[in-house]
């Protein structure tokens, strides 16, 4: 759905935006021809729940890349997060087609550096709220500082975090021209 989304916007603006679901792993396998950048946002980095599979992301990102292309990452700060005990992180109301909703994620530890997450939406009806849809993931709650040197060691350059530009940390790398 995002892809199909991307597309109408982009032709809307008569741009043409190469665009695909892929592993991250295994990028080259899945797409074709080098790019200006390649964009991992939403926290999608710590699905992956080793250091390894993150440099193998990070070593398929910088294969794609034109020299001196760029990779982005949008990622939560886990470094600020407690992992004390299961906690409940709201995430407000929505409506949609005038039918309000509520998002909420569970989370529970299983060791210092991963836990599983689980989503609800709720859907208000009759006054009550009635659960619609519950999906749970595991995540790797991984510092930013060791994910700016996994893509480091994949061999990106000049490797910055920022702050400002988005509500998650944006962590970006260079390849080299």
């Amino acid at each position: 759905a995002s892809i199909a989304r991307l597309e109408r916007e982009a032709a809307a603006r008569e741009l043409h935006i190469p665009a695909a679901v892929a592993d991250m792993r295994t990028l080259r396998a899945s797409v074709v021809g080098v790019f200006d950048v390649v964009l991992s946002f939403d926290n999608s980095m710590p699905h992956l729940l080793l250091d390894a599979d993150l440099l193998a992301a990070f070593r398929e990102f910088f294969s794609v890349l034109k020299p001196g292309g760029i990779v982005l990452c949008s990622v939560r700060d886990y470094d600020h997060v407690s992992r004390d005990a299961p906690s409940t992180h709201s995430y407000g109301e929505r409506w949609r087609d005038g039918v309000q909703y509520r998002l909420h994620q569970e989370w529970a530890w299983i060791d210092s550096l991963h836990y599983d997450a689980t989503m609800f939406i709720e859907q208000r009806s009759a006054g009550d709220w009635l659960e619609v849809v519950r999906s749970s993931m595991r995540y790797h709650a991984i510092s930013i500082d060791r994910l700016m040197a996994i893509m480091q060691e994949a061999g990106f350059v000049d490797v910055a975090r920022d702050d400002a530009a988005l509500y998650q940390p944006v962590l970006i790398g260079h390849r080299s021209r």
